[in-house]
């Protein structure tokens, strides 16, 4: 909303829809703009176009209160100790665990909300997303819930960059959002915004620029 208004556009329609729809309804134009916190990934930057990241992200694993099956954060002990993760489909998360060898661990979820309550009725013992994410999701259960952070991946220093999304052949769009969001993202008003939603001042991607981070 912040950035739409920046923009000067006289309103927005919302479409809720699962994450593995955003992007094909993106680009059969049911959509504009994806803002969704769709990670920046050289395999998606083939087919549509990115903002400016807007936030910087750690892999985070999110456990029911007090960590139960005690899971530790190095996930790859999965296989040995009968963990099922939680992850949504066709997200970073799920292909950077499927690189681990932990297929056969994942339940695919359409969304967050049903990762939260697969862990929280025991269908699963962790559901793994971004710590801002699960940070909010953890406030919002009330203390159903704990955060733990991906130490793995912490060694490995990943690090994944949020951003909006576009049409490919909407370049004209890309550019304006650009300009709109340019000074906003990072400032105190866009944390002030955001924090509520689970998001630290550090989470914020000031003065980062899409095509750096597919150099990575």
């Amino acid at each position: 909303r912040a950035i739409a208004q920046r923009m000067g556009a006289p309103r927005i329609e919302w479409v809720q829809l699962s994450f593995q729809s955003l992007i094909p309804d993106l680009l059969e134009r049911r959509l504009d703009v994806i803002a969704s916190g769709l990670f920046i990934t050289r395999e998606r930057a083939r087919v549509v176009l990115f903002s400016d990241p807007t936030v910087r992200a750690r892999p985070a694993v999110l456990v029911r209160r007090g960590n139960p099956r005690s899971v530790d954060t190095f996930l790859s002990l999965a296989p040995a100790r009968g963990y099922r993760i939680a992850v949504m489909s066709s997200s970073v998360e799920e292909a950077r665990l499927r690189e681990r060898g932990l297929s056969a661990e994942l339940i695919l979820v359409p969304d967050a909300r049903a990762g939260g309550a697969a862990v929280a009725q025991g269908a699963a013992d962790a559901l793994v997303l971004s710590a801002p994410t699960l940070r909010w999701m953890a406030h919002e259960s009330s203390g159903l819930f704990d955060v733990l952070i991906d130490a793995q991946e912490v060694r490995a220093q990943v690090v994944d960059h949020a951003a909006f999304a576009f049409h490919p052949d909407d370049k004209t769009l890309q550019a304006a959002w650009n300009t709109a969001q340019k000074g906003y993202i990072g400032s105190a008003a866009h944390h002030a915004l955001i924090k509520s939603f689970g998001f630290e001042a550090g989470d914020l991607a000031a003065g980062v620029l899409a095509n750096e981070v597919m150099k990575q």
